[in-house]
């Protein structure tokens, strides 16, 4: 089956095109021209690769023309705000053209990669799941709202006669390119140890992600679908990963308002000098706290042929460790 994958340069979508191949299926990659495709080197032989943005609805429908399947992974994760207006064009408006050249090209299912972010959060719940009602909240990044916007636009191609699944991640985390994955996370506890955050991390395992992601194209659910293998603590994630490097574990929570004298000097100097930020607002709203999302669709769409996406987050980071080091 021809299957177009959207952002397969990512940890994700990499990982989506090695199960499709591994299933006999034939990968059509849309890439960027001049994107890093080092996750994917040894599979792009195997697969039919275009260049092309997502953002030139006519060129997708060209491509969509001779595939069956679109599997939307691309997107872009940012709490930048001055890179607001580039997440909404990727994740919206890139979004609204993939679901428009699904319908004119008759793919026969779109499924969209979108995020549990995009279910909301507020100051007065703390569980989440498929049918959680979005509401306006500081708590909402503007990746957030993105991503709530993005799939607004996959349920109006629904109306319009699009058969579509949606898949809500929480942090996907496995081995993948250190500069550009989870990985970071792993890089950073290794040189900042002094210390932890306090707060949960809701994780899951790429692998189970992908596996599941693929699955789908043959299971009915048009619908949100949570994928969440359970929260794991600051503090337990600085735990793991010190023993991995064999390096001291932080006994000392760090308090927030350190850290907000923190955000504030690294924005003063990115004033004088520019850059990345090291924490930005929207970050600062997120610790201390711990949201739990859950799924109320995954046995009864599963139970027959698939277990639950139960990651062991030792294991994962073991394997982060061997790119990280």
């Amino acid at each position: 089956m021809k299957i177009c994958v959207t952002g397969a340069t990512g940890l994700l979508g990499s990982f989506v095109v090695r199960q499709l191949i591994n299933l006999n299926h034939s990968p059509v990659l849309l890439l960027r021209k001049g994107s890093n495709r080092t996750l994917i080197t040894n599979e792009l032989p195997l697969c039919n690769v275009l260049e092309g943005d997502i953002l030139d609805e006519i060129f997708l429908e060209k491509i969509f023309s001779d595939c069956e399947i679109v599997i939307h992974c691309a997107g872009l994760v940012s709490f930048n705000p001055s890179r607001n207006k580039e997440i909404f064009n990727v994740n919206v408006l890139g979004t609204t053209n993939v679901v428009n050249a699904c319908l004119n090209s008759k793919i026969k299912k779109l499924i969209h990669i979108s995020s549990i972010a995009a279910l909301g959060r507020t100051e007065l719940a703390n569980s989440y799941n498929e049918e959680s009602k979005w509401e306006d909240s500081g708590f909402n990044s503007s990746y957030a709202k993105s991503k709530y916007l993005a799939e607004l636009e996959v349920f109006r191609g629904g109306e319009e006669g699009l058969d579509f699944s949606i898949v809500n991640p929480s942090v996907i985390v496995g081995a993948g390119d250190i500069a550009r994955s989870s990985t970071r996370l792993l890089g950073f506890v290794k040189r900042f140890n002094y210390f932890y955050p306090k707060g949960f991390l809701n994780v899951v395992d790429v692998k189970d992600v992908a596996r599941i992601v693929v699955e789908l194209i043959s299971i009915p659910h048009k619908d949100r679908l949570v994928l969440n293998a359970g929260s794991i603590s600051y503090k337990q994630f600085y735990d793991y990963s010190s023993e991995i490097y064999k390096i001291k574990s932080p006994s000392i929570s760090l308090p927030i308002s350190i850290i907000k004298i923190g955000a504030f000097a690294d924005r003063v100097r990115r004033l004088f000098i520019g850059g990345v930020p090291f924490i930005t607002k929207e970050n600062l709203k997120f610790l201390g706290s711990h949201f739990l999302y859950s799924s109320l669709y995954y046995d009864k769409l599963f139970k027959t042929n698939l277990i639950p996406p139960k990651m062991s987050i030792q294991s994962t980071i073991k394997e982060l460790e061997m790119i990280a080091k």
